[in-house]
């Protein structure tokens, strides 16, 4: 069988559907990484043959574990994408990193143990994208629909099929047709999977090209497909040849092996056998297993050498080249009941044969027979050298080898030279659609100038009327008449001009689409009502209906979803003479999470023909110029929808029929919040603690907690941050930058706040500024510890927990020392009101995860809620380990260690008002130097306690995460 062609068919099936799905992702992403699936199962069979012809290695494992993974990620990235195509919520990309992990186990542990996970894997995502597939055929046309269909119920198979890692060259052998099947059941899924995907990729390619172009695209595609069939034919008879030379030269050398060892072996060693057990007391025997022993040992391709002998037409062992022990061993005169009746044939003859394979209970082989002496009356002896047919077709399949890979190079060349021909004609197409493009847009352009000339200058022409008539002191009672006239002319201008404004911005790409939380009902009544009096001033039946399962609150951007009601309502207002216009506001698929939100209007008016659909969307395009002339209007409108429903991952579509109205349907996805409240229950203002300069400040502190307050009511206040984790750290930070200002913990791992400060004092250390303000920050508030921090070289301390006016006032007292010094500072900015800086002191990989944890225990007072629900997720990740700490510091007898946790767990503690553990943590750290292990390990028993009390009612309370 020649099954490495078998698979470098199917591998040229793969890497051309692959190709053909690149194109398809012009329009839709999604199919390219479906094409990085098949490529990586292309890579797969190439692998598969290079395996053919050598034996296991780990980094061929390796490599192909990899390249299943890559698939894993196609597979599951492609049915991610459809998702959203779908206007379905899809998950984020957890799986890369689950994928990440089974690649290191296969690392560490080896192919075998990751077979199941990754044949799971395939199988769930191939499964994924298939009923999406079958969601998505069922809302195509029926062509489609069917190769959709073909393709959801082929795909897990195949994934299946191709993610079980068991070895290529395991189960795909030459040796016996029954062993190639798996191959060709490979290649007819791949055939299953790849032909709906190909043929999918080719209606749509022609439908672009055009009739003319197309009959010459498939031309060169069947000139292609000849190529490769012709050079796949010529491979095999190639590669066969080359085989069959490959084996008739083997068989020749070890037929040359079997006669040169047939001509060193002791004759009449051979005449003294007696054919039976008592072989085994002899020295003949002895003599001739050493020879065959030794034989076997210096040929380690050869698996035995033995003698046999013919009698009566039954065939017996004499002796072998297995030790006594082996399971291989037969003993003299054993009867080899097995033999094929072709070897006792060629044995009878009396004449060298080469004969294989052959099988028994010992295995599969290649046996070369040479015969040494004739004893007459139906007895002979025979040499036999017994060669594994596995190793035998491996070195066929390795010979076949150059072979394929040049066929494959060559079809890679073909199949390249196609595809890059097609990229050429496809440019010089593009090349002149742009050119017509161009030519069309400033023909419409030319057009859009004349009508925007009128349009602008007939309102223009109202207000400049007005103006002359209100010169003239007209009469009272016409007045508001001609206010009313003015007015509307300024509204029509300011219309026209709005529009103009909006394409500018979309061609420029600056249109930037809002995500608030909105009421729809109430927004899209008032626009609607606008609507209804104009219609009503025309005589027109106008009616707007609100779909019963329209949430209350939805998250988007208000105004330009009102400008889309707005700009299809007074289209259908324009074109529309007599009848109805209805608007419809409905969410046809309302999930946890977001909605898909749908915009009609549907109007009685004109209508409009199938030539006139296609470019209606277009910028500065109407029906034709006679509609500027009777309606009126910029041809703007429609293009804004269009590029508004892009922005918004939605579409934008048209029914029509010329004399029976139109129906514009607008669809956009939009997320749901996650509490119906649109504008926050007022609370009291705070008052205006921003500080009277901003300070370039550092914050010297190790606690994550302490970071977090910090961080919120320095930068609330209008100051820079920067942090260090510890006194060397900050010292580092002072040596090469420059700050106003220094907020200190008095107690930090690596150096403390005070030796860090002693340190700064002295000019010997390099700092920028050894005089800066440095203002401790500890949560011992006795004034032993503050009059160490002053004696130490501080200029200011504040107590734990922080507030936000101590924090501030001592702010203050050093913008007055500095400007004491002549040191000119900034004026502090005033924020957006929108602006949500996150605190500096986490990283945005700890806010994330700080935020998955729920809280419960009420945080100190002043800090906006989301820095309280971080401080109580910190406080409940750090106090389990910090009361673990405290146990082995006890009894490690690291008292001081003991006394640091202490303190840490104190300050921690306070902010989540855990107000006893705070006062338990607090007395550790004031006996830690001095009480008995006995007392200290009672304190610990008692946080511990209060720690769980703190940990149920925050489980009791169970709230709702927060969203990031």
């Amino acid at each position: 069988m020649n099954v490495d062609f078998i698979l470098l068919a199917g591998s040229g099936l793969l890497v051309a559907t692959a190709i053909g799905l690149s194109v398809l992702g012009r329009d839709e992403p999604s199919w390219r990484w479906l094409g990085l699936f098949l490529l990586a199962h292309a890579g797969l069979n190439w692998l598969a043959i290079a395996a053919l012809g050598t034996q296991t290695s780990r980094p061929l494992e390796l490599a192909q574990t990899g390249l299943q993974m890559v698939a894993v990620i196609g597979l599951f990235e492609f049915a991610r994408r459809y998702r959203f195509l779908l206007h379905a919520p899809a998950p984020r990309r957890w799986y890369v990193g689950a994928t990440v992990a089974i690649g290191g186990m296969t690392a560490l542990a080896g192919t075998a143990t990751v077979s199941l996970l990754i044949a799971l894997a395939a199988v769930v995502s191939g499964g994924w994208a298939s009923v999406w597939q079958f969601r998505r055929a069922r809302v195509s046309v029926t062509d489609e629909a069917k190769r959709l269909r073909l393709i959801g119920l082929i795909l897990p198979v195949y994934a299946l099929m191709s993610a079980l890692p068991e070895p290529y060259r395991a189960r795909l052998d030459l040796v016996g047709a029954g062993q190639a099947v798996p191959a060709a059941i490979e290649l007819a899924a791949v055939i299953l999977l790849t032909l709906p995907l190909y043929a999918g990729y080719a209606i749509a390619h022609q439908r672009k090209l055009g009739a003319p172009a197309a009959r010459a695209w498939r031309r060169r595609r069947y000139l292609c497909f000849v190529t490769v069939l012709l050079l796949l034919a010529g491979g095999i008879l190639v590669a066969n040849e080359v085989s069959a030379a490959k084996d008739r030269a083997m068989r020749e050398q070890i037929l040359l092996r079997t006669k040169l060892a047939a001509a060193s072996l002791d004759i009449a060693a051979i005449r003294a056998l007696h054919w039976d057990e008592t072989d085994l007391t002899r020295e003949s025997y002895a003599k001739l297993k050493r020879v065959f022993t030794a034989m076997r040992s210096a040929n380690p391709d050869l698996r035995f050498a033995m003698l046999m002998g013919l009698a009566h037409g039954q065939v017996r062992f004499l002796v072998d080249s297995e030790s006594p022990d082996s399971p291989d061993y037969s003993p003299p005169g054993q009867l080899y009941d097995e033999a094929d009746p072709v070897y006792l044939g060629s044995l009878a003859e009396r004449q060298p044969f080469v004969l294989g394979p052959i099988a028994d209970r010992w295995g599969e082989w290649v046996t070369g027979s040479v015969p040494l002496l004739d004893l007459g009356a139906g007895r002979s002896i025979h040499l036999d050298l017994d060669v594994s047919a596995h190793r035998w077709a491996a070195e066929v399949r390795a010979a076949r080898l150059p072979v394929t890979f040049i066929v494959l190079l060559v079809f890679l060349l073909v199949l390249g030279s196609f595809v890059a021909q097609e990229h050429l004609r496809e440019s010089a197409q593009r090349l002149e659609l742009a050119r017509d493009a161009a030519e069309r847009a400033t023909k419409a352009k030319s057009d859009f100038l004349a009508v925007m000339s009128h349009e602008l200058r007939t309102p223009l022409a109202g207000v400049i009327g007005v103006l002359d008539l209100l010169r003239n002191n007209p009469p009272a009672h016409l007045l508001r008449e001609y206010t009313a006239v003015a007015r509307d002319s300024a509204e029509s201008l300011l219309r026209i001009l709005d529009d103009i404004l909006d394409t500018a911005k979309i061609e420029a790409g600056k249109l930037r689409i809002e995500a608030v939380p909105f009421r729809p009902r109430e927004v899209f009544k008032n626009v609607c009502e606008a609507a209804r009096l104009r219609a009503e001033a025309k005589k027109l039946e106008f009616k707007h209906i609100f779909s019963a399962n329209m949430p209350e609150v939805l998250v988007g951007d208000p105004v330009r979803l009102r400008q889309v009601v707005d700009n299809l309502q007074n289209n259908a207002l324009k074109f529309t003479e007599s009848g109805s216009i209805t608007v419809t506001l409905t969410c046809p698929e309302v999930r946890k999470e977001s909605v898909v939100f749908l915009i009609a209007v549907r109007d009685t008016g004109c209508g409009i023909d199938q030539a006139t659909q296609l470019r209606l969307f277009e910028k500065f395009e109407q029906a034709d110029v006679s509609t500027t002339r009777r309606y009126g209007g910029t041809g703007l409108g429609l293009s804004i929808v269009k590029a508004l429903a892009e922005s918004m991952n939605g579409s934008v579509s048209v029914e029509s029929e010329p004399g029976r109205g139109a129906t514009f349907t607008f669809v956009v996805p939009l997320a749901r919040p996650r509490s119906d409240v649109v504008v926050p229950a007022a609370t009291a203002k705070a008052p205006d603690l921003r500080s009277k300069a901003r300070l370039r400040v550092l914050c010297a502190e190790d606690d994550r907690a302490n970071r977090l307050v910090a961080g919120e009511f320095l930068i609330d206040l209008g100051h820079e941050v920067t942090f260090a984790e510890n006194g060397a750290l900050a010292l580092d930070l002072l040596r090469s930058k420059p700050f106003d200002f220094v907020l200190m913990d008095g107690r930090m791992p690596v150096l403390d706040g005070v030796s860090a400060t002693r340190m700064l004092r002295d000019p010997a250390n390099g700092a920028l500024d050894p005089k800066i303000y440095v203002c401790a920050a500890s949560a011992n508030a006795s004034e032993v510890s503050r009059k160490e921090f002053l004696d130490n070289g501080m200029d200011d301390c504040i107590t734990k927990p922080l507030r936000r006016e101590t924090l501030a006032a001592a702010i203050d007292r050093a913008i007055d020392r500095l400007r004491e010094r002549g040191v000119v500072l900034p004026a502090v900015s005033t924020p957006s009101p929108s602006a949500s800086v996150p605190p500096t002191g986490l990283s945005e990989a700890e806010l994330l995860k700080l935020l998955e944890e729920p809280a419960s225990a009420p945080a100190a007072p002043a800090l906006p809620d989301r820095t309280k629900q971080q401080l109580i997720a910190i406080f409940h990740e750090d106090a389990p380990k910090r009361i673990t700490a405290m146990r082995a510091g006890l009894e490690a007898g690291d008292r001081n260690g003991l006394g640091g946790t202490a303190h840490a767990l104190k300050s921690a503690a306070r902010y989540v008002d855990a107000v006893r553990m705070s006062e338990l943590a607090a007395s550790v750290e004031a006996q830690a130097l001095t009480a008995t292990p006995a007392a200290l390990a009672a304190l610990l028993g008692q946080i511990e306690q209060e720690y769980e009390k703190v940990r149920a009612s925050r489980t009791a309370a169970a709230p709702a995460k927060l969203s990031p």
